[in-house]
C-alpha cells in the first residue's frame, strides 16, 4: 500500500530530535521530544482490534533517552558563513495545558 510505505521512516531519512533544557523554565528535567508520525506495525494494529486510532503515537529512543511524540514545527534552522545569524523558531502544541504551565 502506497500510503503505508509513505509514512514509514526509511534509513537515510532526516529525523529531528529536540532537547529543551527545562532549567530555563524552573524545571529540573530536560524535555526530549519529536514531531514525527511513525507508522504502527500490522501486529500492533491487530492487537488494537484493527483500530489504529486506539494506538498512542510512538516514541523514538536514542542514546538511552526517550523522545516523546509531541506535535511541533521548527523553522529557520540554517547555517551560513556570512550574514546574520539564523533565527530559528519552535512552535509546540499545548496539549493538556502543559506548555502554559511552563510559562507560569
Amino acid at each position: 500500500m502506497i500510503t503505508a510505505d509513505y509514512q514509514k521512516l526509511e534509513p537515510g531519512s532526516e529525523i529531528r530530535l529536540l532537547e529543551i533544557d527545562g532549567s530555563v523554565f524552573g524545571m529540573d528535567d530536560v524535555l526530549y521530544f519529536h514531531g514525527h508520525s511513525i507508522a504502527h506495525s500490522e501486529a500492533e494494529i491487530q492487537a488494537a482490534g484493527g483500530d489504529e486510532t486506539r494506538l498512542p503515537a510512538k516514541s523514538i529512543w536514542w542514546q538511552d533517552n526517550e523522545y516523546m511524540p509531541w506535535p511541533c514545527i521548527i523553522d529557520g534552522i540554517e547555517s551560513s558563513t556570512s550574514g546574520r545569524d539564523a533565527q530559528p523558531s519552535l512552535k509546540v502544541a499545548n496539549i493538556d495545558a502543559s506548555i502554559t504551565a511552563l510559562c507560569l
